[in-house]
């Protein structure tokens, strides 16, 4: 995309290079390109400077967001040597819902069968998973919900706890969260109690636990 082939260091080499770090980061590595102000969280910060081309993240997921917009920059054919633009989230909540069920069907979807869930347990293989959270990234979204709505009581047992780790090890690289659909009537059905009244004080304090 840039006509050149580019190599991976750490620190500012001697020549153009496209910079990545945090705001904090490149500032101190370089006060002379003069990146004075704030972005807000989850924000970036693309700016020509100097010959480079700096991407400063207010954090992690920062970084990852702007390295989507000049990537998507670059894929139009805009100028990057003239680049000054801040962006960031309006709103800390950023999520799509699945409504893929533990059995692996999708009760509101026209893609098939779920990419997460088959036969009660969480799938095998998770590249589709890491494919979605690379996807949801570069959007910007933050977190997927990944059961149905209609919950299946199973997603909320200890034994099962493991499986939905895994799905958000697949994500985590994305920076997107796992959120997770739950039936209220866990604490009778899974928890053992007589009741899943939100007001019996056993029943608050088994969803504290």
């Amino acid at each position: 995309m840039t006509g050149r082939i580019l190599r991976a260091e750490h620190g500012i080499p001697k020549e153009p290079a496209i910079v990545l770090g945090t705001l904090e980061e490149i500032r101190q590595a370089d006060p002379q390109w003069k990146l004075e102000g704030k972005i807000g969280a989850e924000g970036f910060w693309l700016k020509s400077a100097a010959g480079n081309v700096v991407v400063a993240g207010a954090d992690e997921r920062g970084i990852l967001y702007g390295a989507f917009a000049l990537l998507r920059t670059a894929a139009t054919g805009e100028a990057l040597d003239k680049l000054d633009d801040h962006d960031a989230p309006a709103t800390s909540v950023r999520w799509v819902n699945q409504w893929d069920n533990l059995d692996g069907s999708i009760e509101r979807g026209y893609g098939g069968r779920s990419i997460f869930w088959d036969g009660l347990h969480a799938r095998a293989d998770f590249s589709r998973v890491s494919d979605y959270g690379h996807m949801l990234a570069s959007l910007g979204i933050n977190a997927c919900s990944i059961n149905n709505v209609n919950a299946n009581p199973r997603a909320l047992a200890p034994e099962f706890l493991p499986e939905i780790a895994r799905i958000a090890d697949a994500f985590r690289p994305w920076g997107v969260r796992v959120v997770l659909a739950i039936d209220f009537g866990s604490p009778k059905t899974i928890g053992g109690l007589d009741t899943f009244d939100p007001v019996d004080p056993r029943v608050a304090a088994w969803w504290k636990a």
